[in-house]
């Protein structure tokens, strides 16, 4: 089974829009098949109004989904 992968990048900086804006992007993820698999929050040096003394949030989501090869297709129809 082979897999092929998708990275999504969320800044804190889309705090206040956050949970709707990520809600609509994992749903529409899912509906073509990706998975969640991992995500991880790097904090670094950045302006944000919601950053504390200049530090932001950078969370990284990293989804997957199988890949269908040619002949997988095929076996399908």
């Amino acid at each position: 089974m082979k897999f092929e992968y998708e990275v999504m990048n969320m800044d804190s900086k889309e705090t206040g829009q956050c949970e709707n804006l990520l809600s609509e992007r994992l749903n529409r993820l899912g509906k073509d098949g990706w998975e969640l698999v991992t995500s991880f929050t790097c904090p670094y040096i950045g302006g944000s109004p919601y950053s504390l003394i200049g530090i932001a949030q950078k969370t990284t989501f990293i989804l997957k989904r199988q890949l269908i090869t040619a002949d997988e297709k095929e076996t399908n129809k």
